[in-house]
């Protein structure tokens, strides 16, 4: 069986949470036997070649639509990752205003429009220019073979967006093999925040809260392209207790996790975070904003925030300095969520469907 996993064009360029999903299901489905390939931009002979064809990110429906066409005959499955941008667009100056006009769908279209404009990916389908982005994502609702939501919560939420009603296929993320609970006790300190720089994760008023307390932080994470100002708006806050690391790879990403406290994400909305998986493997107090499909997956085994309640974060990082978490949870997750039981999950509903 092949297998073509079809990605928005830049996944490398910006690297996100579906960058590791992707890549980390790809390698369990190759180790498993099957024969995968990653394409960004794909040729027409690379889909004809394709038994199986996956789709990934819900919400750019205008890069799954330029390939639509072209593979109907094939099993199209769509994992959806469908991240709500609409709580931090409406603090933008600019997007705020437009969300107020045309809706939260309709600024999705705009910058759509925009990326294509800047040549960031390519110009959208026709389809997609005529219907827009809800009714392109309708469209996709309807048609796709399997849909792929990572939980319930994350189904129940695109059905009311969409006013679709479909049966998913809940499938939870993993963590890479690299992150382990350390085997030899560690003098753990200060906070970790790992994700993309952007006002949906929300550094900015987690580096208020450890500037006013001291407490040591650590940023990993890269600036998204369109929110350089931001960026600048989180080093000009910084004080020498704040430190900026760019990327890491998953071995010297664990020994991070392994050395500090507490994972904070404060984020105004995430689906799964694959970022507090890790940190919970790797033994961190993982504090989460409350606006998040992950409730079902850790449960009371995490602090919720309000991401605008700068008093509740503190308050949640002071408790999570000083309760270590037991390494029964930590071992938990681990053995729950690794990347090659998703992979057997997957190539059993690709072995059901072909």
């Amino acid at each position: 069986m092949k297998i073509a996993f079809l990605a928005r064009a830049n996944l490398y360029d910006v690297r996100g949470g579906d960058t590791v999903q992707i890549e980390a299901t790809c390698k369990a489905l190759q180790r498993l036997g099957f024969s995968v390939n990653i394409l960004t931009q794909p040729t027409r002979e690379a889909l004809e070649e394709a038994t199986v064809i996956h789709f990934f990110n819900l919400a750019r429906p205008e890069e799954i639509l330029r390939h639509w066409s072209l593979v109907k005959s094939k099993t199209l499955l769509v994992s959806t990752i469908y991240v709500d941008y609409s709580t931090t667009q409406a603090k933008h100056p600019i997007l705020g205003k437009l969300q107020y006009l045309v809706g939260k769908h309709g600024v999705e279209y705009l910058k759509a429009l925009a990326r294509a404009i800047k040549g960031q990916i390519p110009w959208p389908p026709f389809f997609y220019l005529i219907n827009g982005q809800r009714r392109s994502v309708q469209r996709i609702l309807k048609q796709a073979h399997t849909l792929i939501t990572s939980t319930e919560k994350e189904a129940l939420r695109i059905q009311k967006d969409f006013d679709v009603t479909f049966e998913p296929v809940v499938i939870p993320l993993g963590v890479d093999a690299a992150y382990v609970y350390p085997e030899t006790p560690v003098n753990r300190t200060g906070v970790l925040c790992v994700g993309r720089i952007e006002p949906l994760k929300n550094q900015l008023h987690l580096i208020a809260v450890c500037v006013k307390n001291n407490w040591p932080l650590t940023i990993v994470g890269q600036p998204a392209p369109n929110h350089r100002d931001y960026y600048e708006a989180c080093l000009k806050a910084a004080q020498q207790n704040v430190t900026f690391i760019e990327s890491l790879e998953p071995e010297a990403l664990c020994k991070l996790y392994q050395q500090h406290q507490v994972h904070a994400l404060p984020s105004f909305f995430e689906t799964f975070n694959l970022t507090t998986l890790e940190a919970l493997v790797c033994g961190c107090n993982a504090i989460l904003g409350q606006h998040t499909d992950a409730t079902e997956i850790y449960g009371d085994d995490i602090q919720y925030v309000a991401p605008n309640d700068k008093s509740a974060l503190e308050d949640a990082i002071s408790k999570a300095l000083q309760h270590p978490l037991p390494k029964t949870k930590a071992l938990h997750y681990s053995e729950q969520f690794q990347w090659d039981r998703i992979g057997k999950t997957l190539a059993k509903e690709y072995q059901r469907i072909c």
